[in-house]
C-alpha cells in the first residue's frame, strides 16, 4: 500500500469514530509532535545507581582475542 493510500485510509478511519475519548486522544498524539523534544543534560542520570570499580577492566572471556 502506497503513502497516498494508507492517509486516505487513516481519514476514513478516523471520520467514522464516533467516540470523543477516541478523538481526543487522537488529537492529543497530534498536539505532542513526538520526537520534538530538546535533549536535556543529565535527565538520565538517575537510570545508573552504581558502576563498578572494575568496570573498564577486560572481561575474562575476551582476554584471548585481546593479545
Amino acid at each position: 500500500m502506497d503513502l497516498q493510500a494508507t492517509k486516505i485510509e487513516l481519514i476514513n478511519w478516523i471520520t467514522s469514530i464516533n467516540d470523543i475519548k477516541v478523538i481526543d486522544a487522537i488529537k492529543s498524539l497530534k498536539d505532542k509532535k513526538i520526537g520534538s523534544k530538546k535533549r536535556q543534560f543529565g535527565f538520565g542520570k538517575h537510570l545508573i545507581a552504581r558502576i563498578s570499580d572494575d568496570f573498564n577492566e577486560p572481561i575474562d572471556q575476551f582476554k584471548g582475542y585481546l593479545k
